[in-house]
């Protein structure tokens, strides 16, 4: 074999070799990119499936506020008997969702007084709407009503107590539960017109801030 024949199959071989690098190179660099896509869909799928999986366990209570009643206690004179009838409430607590709620209960706001029924509802199943009409406990104080609803039903996170004391004007709360004991606040603001009737206006998911799934 000649030396040019020589030299032309070892440049042949080369730009071979060097095919079969870039080719290899290429599909390591394909393997690479299309690993990684499939790694972020694979996450996103798993992240959905725990969004649904939150969704299924997470109940969302809707408050609805029908009359109320001052009573005694807030506004007359501290000598008056009067003074012991206690505050009233006609209202409705509604679970919109499939998930069943616990420990459910509504908190009162007004005039910057806090109040707290007498009666509070174990659970409220899945679609379930439950009207309470009764006596509510206060006027309270934030401190109060926290130390009251500990002996209730346990301490709640104090994002809950933040959320109420943030909100403006008069309120109607409900905070209840889900199946993994993680607490949730609901409230529409109210009005409290001397006839006694309220006006109903949007719920919002007040903690956690985020609306629920």
């Amino acid at each position: 074999m000649s030396q040019e024949v020589y030299n032309l199959w070892s440049i042949v071989i080369q730009a071979v070799g060097a095919i079969i690098s870039v080719g290899v190179g290429l599909v390591v660099l394909w393997y690479t990119v299309e690993t990684k896509r499939l790694r972020l869909a694979t996450d996103q799928q798993v992240k959905l499936l725990r969004i649904q999986g939150k969704a299924a366990a997470t109940p969302f209570i809707i408050p609805g506020f029908r009359n109320w009643h001052m009573g005694g206690t807030a506004f007359l004179n501290a000598q008056s008997p009067v003074r012991f009838v206690k505050p009233t409430i006609q209202m409705s607590l509604l679970n919109a969702t499939l998930a069943p709620a616990i420990d459910v209960h509504a908190v009162v706001r007004k005039d910057g007084h806090l109040y707290w029924p007498v009666t509070i509802r174990d659970a409220i199943a899945s679609g379930e709407r439950v009207d309470f009409a009764g006596e509510l406990f206060g006027p309270l104080s934030i401190d109060t009503l926290k130390r009251t609803i500990a002996q209730e039903v346990g301490n709640l996170p104090e994002g809950i107590f933040s959320a109420i004391e943030e909100a403006e004007g008069d309120y109607l709360f409900s905070v209840f539960r889900n199946t993994n004991a993680e607490a949730f606040l609901t409230g529409r603001p109210l009005t409290f017109p001397s006839e006694g009737t309220g006006v109903d206006w949007p719920v919002a998911a007040l903690y956690p801030s985020e609306p629920h799934l």
